[in-house]
């Protein structure tokens, strides 16, 4: 069983469309010969408080202390735009696993650009590295699968301009 829901967006929300396209569950999928059950699946976020608050269920020290809005796998690369803040609430309150993270994921998140400016070391490397070949390495993965977006690289930036 999984607390996995559309709301969330992204490949959740493709996922179980995909499953109801098939004529599948909504709330039910397979992985080899295990059943995986998703029995919040179609919950929205007042769905999610509404049952907080109806059966008083106690959060995590991650919303009620980090001030999280989602928990998930923190440090995830998929994280999107939410990343750089799930690494700041790491390195805050839990800087072993915020070593952790870097020691695994570092690279990951320096191809990606993460910036953050709470961490001077892990900034340094970034500069330089993104410099060294990331900026490069990006600006060839945008030529080749999106050239219509690209315009004018600034490659200081990584950004399209």
């Amino acid at each position: 069983m999984t607390g996995e829901r559309a709301a969330e967006g992204g490949a959740r929300l493709s996922n179980m469309q995909a499953r109801i396209n098939k004529g599948g569950s909504a709330c039910t999928r397979t992985k080899g010969n295990m059943i995986v059950k998703l029995p919040i699946v179609d919950w929205t976020d007042e769905d999610i408080d509404e049952f907080i608050k109806a059966y008083n269920v106690p959060l995590s020290k991650a919303y009620t202390i980090y001030g999280a809005d989602r928990t998930g796998c923190i440090g995830c690369p998929f994280a999107g735009k939410r990343l750089a803040s799930s690494l700041k609430n790491l390195y805050d309150y839990e800087p072993l696993r915020y070593q952790a993270a870097l020691y695994w994921l570092k690279d990951v998140y320096i191809a990606q650009d993460v910036q953050l400016p709470f961490d001077s070391d892990y900034e340094c490397e970034r500069r330089k590295k993104w410099e060294e070949m990331y900026w490069q390495m990006r600006y060839e993965m945008i030529l080749k699968y999106r050239p219509e977006k690209l315009k004018k690289w600034d490659h200081q930036q990584g950004e399209l301009f």
